[in-house]
């Protein structure tokens, strides 16, 4: 009784091992990244407590530029029967502004505590990117992928706060300009 459970185990183990070994084995795939990045960050704050007037004081100015002129440019080939390859070009502009500003005066608030920012972006690179081969599968898997992204971005945050025993003149203003500029494209090729 104890040899028939031992050949039922043998049995099993040998049908699990052949139907393992029938399953198609992949190749790994070439795999290329290209990344240019641009990031910026401010953190800007001031804060004014005055028993008398307050003038032309706790004011946040910042200008953030960013201009790429660079590109990425791929090329890939493969003669694998069941691999492919995969490429990611990305070009990435980021800008982050944060502004706080507070002003507490016994008398008169006059051209204080104001957030100024300004915020530019211009991209002229571009991706191009070019695949080939005897690859004999299509889609991601086993065969080409390729990706080219262009991001750009710009956030800002802008908090003012006046409190004044006379008058508040050109103060706790929040002033923001923002722009991004793109000239470049995506070009891939694939055979």
């Amino acid at each position: 009784m104890k040899s028939k459970g031992l050949n039922i185990f043998i049995i099993a183990a040998l049908s699990i091992s052949l139907l393992a070994s029938s399953a198609p084995v992949y190749a790994a795939t070439n795999s290329v990244s290209q990344i240019i990045s641009q990031i910026q960050n401010s953190l800007q704050r001031s804060s004014c407590a005055s028993g008398g007037d307050t003038a032309f004081s706790c004011n946040n100015l910042l200008s953030q530029r960013q201009t790429n002129f660079g590109g990425n440019i791929g090329a890939q080939g493969s003669d694998n029967k069941w691999g492919g390859s995969k490429a990611t070009q990305i070009l990435s502009q980021q800008q982050s502004s944060n502004q706080r500003s507070s002003c507490a005066s016994g008398g008169d608030t006059a051209f204080s505590c104001n957030n100024l920012l300004s915020q530019r972006q211009t991209n002229f690179g571009g991706n191009i990117g070019a695949q080939g081969g005897d690859d004999r599968w299509s889609g991601y898997r086993d065969g080409y992928w390729s990706g080219g992204f262009i991001g750009q971005s710009q956030s800002s945050n802008q908090q003012s706060n006046c409190n004044s025993g006379g008058s508040t003149v050109g103060s706790c203003n929040n002033f923001n300009d923002q722009s991004q500029v793109n000239y470049g494209s995506n070009l891939f090729s694939q055979r």
